[in-house]
């Protein structure tokens, strides 16, 4: 899926739906709201699909090619690249993107781990490079 915006610059798409996020798992975790409570009574809900994963990684092997490709390509922009492309974040809509935060910060936390990521990289990586990705990732500890 690409996101098409009039001004062509889809960062502000994920600040915005990641506050909106944000709020909707404070309330549903606050309140011990369930499914129907919060309107997801679909299976192909969104926020039910989220909540399911409970923010557990995902197997590489579970990932199809599209969620690999774009797993890796987060991991390129955070950790190689200098910013957050425009082509990146509307290439991988904010639902793919927010359903591949747990295991980009394991993968993340794993290369650190085992000496591939240095601290400052993976540090840095996850500074103000991408405000909704911390304040999700935050939310889910």
């Amino acid at each position: 899926m690409r996101l098409n915006h009039a001004l062509g610059e889809s960062q502000p798409v994920y600040e915005e739906f990641g506050s909106i996020l944000l709020l909707v798992l404070t309330a549903a975790s606050r309140y011990e709201l369930t499914f129907s409570e919060i309107g997801a009574t679909s299976t192909t809900s969104f926020i039910r699909q989220l909540l399911e994963l409970e923010a557990n990684e995902q197997s590489l092997d579970d990932l199809d090619e599209p969620r690999r490709k774009h797993l890796g390509d987060w991991i390129a922009a955070l950790f190689v690249a200098d910013s957050l492309s425009d082509e990146l974040t509307s290439s991988c809509s904010p639902h793919d993107f927010y359903k591949l935060v747990p295991t980009l910060l394991h993968q993340s936390l794993e290369a650190c781990a085992v000496g591939k990521l240095s601290i400052e990289t993976l540090k840095s990586g996850f500074d103000c490079k991408s405000a909704s990705f911390t304040r999700f990732a935050s939310s889910q500890q």
